[in-house]
């Protein structure tokens, strides 16, 4: 009975733990852009900006994913499981909103949040920053899980997952051939929709390559280089492979019949 109150009262904290972060993030969002006219945090409500309440929704679903997912072991003793859950909450939100800075540092440098979605509603800058947003959340949570107790794993989980996205976020303008930038600027919601499909295919990529044997970093590096290197060799085959069955247009075939637009897209 004792355990089953313990396990109740944890869920409790981890509750009270989510709201915090929300509560304070949801503030902290309304201290850096309370100067702007006609902004308030009642615009986070989808009939107000739709952008806002999707860019914040995001990020609010990552809070839920990393918080949620963290082990509970009550074998210590109640009160050191709370200060456990306490402390691993703080380190996994931190390295959360420094993935979400790194991430949209990468992809998203010509833009600010301030412009595009509190001044200009940009859905689809929110789209592209709602996916980098989960996107990270679910890799967090995944190196949470393998890294266990140890923080040098961690670190070290963290920091190469975070390579291996942001090279990933680059090579969408190389298979694809399309500006994003050009294309979220012009609000092209079909390209920002292409772009969150292909970040979560390599979210899936990226977990099935960190999910090796941790016992040397070494021959973890080589054993999910490995593993990478297969997965960009049989990219070639399966999209071509989707291209056939579908019938998707190439996208040289589509830039040449619309030569009038700046950027281009997907026809089927």
């Amino acid at each position: 009975m004792n355990e089953i109150f313990d396990k109740l009262l944890i869920r409790v904290i981890l509750c009270i733990i989510i709201f915090v972060a929300l509560f304070s993030y949801r503030y902290l969002h309304f201290l850096f852009f309370k100067k702007i006219k006609g902004f308030s945090l009642r615009s986070i409500y989808p009939e107000k900006n739709l952008p806002h309440a999707l860019y914040l929704g995001a990020r609010m679903t990552g809070f839920i994913i990393l918080v949620s997912g963290l082990g509970l072991d009550l074998s210590n003793g109640l009160l050191i499981t709370i200060t456990n859950l306490v402390y691993e909450s703080i380190i996994s939100i931190l390295l959360y909103f420094t993935s979400i800075y790194v991430l949209e540092s990468i992809v998203l440098y010509n833009f600010t949040v301030e412009d595009e979605v509190i001044r200009r509603h940009n859905l689809s800058f929110s789209i592209v920053s709602s996916s980098l947003s989960v996107a990270a959340a679910i890799i967090l949570s995944k190196v949470l899980k393998l890294a266990g107790d140890s923080t040098l794993d961690l670190l070290f989980l963290w920091l190469y997952s975070l390579v291996l996205f942001g090279i990933s976020t680059k090579i969408f303008s190389i298979i694809f051939k399309i500006n994003l930038n050009r294309s979220i600027s012009q609000h092209h919601l079909p390209t920002s929709f292409n772009y969150s499909g292909f970040i979560f295919a390599w979210v899936v990529i990226i977990s099935s390559i960190l999910n090796q044997d941790l016992s040397s970093h070494r021959v973890y590096l080589t054993k999910s280089f490995i593993d990478l290197l297969l997965n960009i060799i049989i990219y070639p085959i399966f999209f071509l492979g989707i291209n056939y069955i579908f019938y998707i247009r190439k996208i040289e075939q589509i830039k040449s019949i619309k030569e009038d637009k700046e950027f281009s897209e997907f026809g089927i």
